[in-house]
């Protein structure tokens, strides 16, 4: 992610993976926010909105995986 890069929350019909490879930034699951750093990994719930932010001056990577029902 470019810094101050946004995805806004969505959902998926599947689960989906994130895994922060680079850097950090802010995962949206449901409700809650949750600040990522690298080497942290966090679950998205089919059905459940999801999205990222880095709201850093400095890139982030993560690696999306969606998992097929």
């Amino acid at each position: 992610l470019d810094s101050r890069a946004v995805i806004p929350p969505h959902t998926t019909a599947m689960d989906v993976l994130f895994y922060v490879t680079q850097g950090s930034c802010s995962i949206t699951l449901g409700q809650r926010s949750i600040s990522a750093y690298a080497g942290d990994a966090l679950a998205g719930p089919a059905g459940i909105p999801h999205g990222l932010e880095n709201p850093h001056e400095h890139p982030a990577s993560v690696l999306v995986i969606k998992l097929p029902a």
